[in-house]
């Protein structure tokens, strides 16, 4: 089996300000909507680590 480089991992890390870690699967995208849907309900702001 061939590892290809193209491919997105489906994992991602969303660290929320107050330091907590989230861990996401799915595309860069849902993860955007995710975290971006989150943070307002949370009032944090957040960085994703892909």
């Amino acid at each position: 089996m061939e590892h290809s480089r193209n491919k997105e991992n489906p994992a991602k890390i969303i660290r929320w300000k107050d330091g907590q870690l989230e861990c996401f699967c799915g595309t860069l995208a849902e993860a955007e909507d995710y975290a971006k849907n989150k943070s307002k309900v949370i009032k944090q702001t957040y960085i994703i680590i892909t």
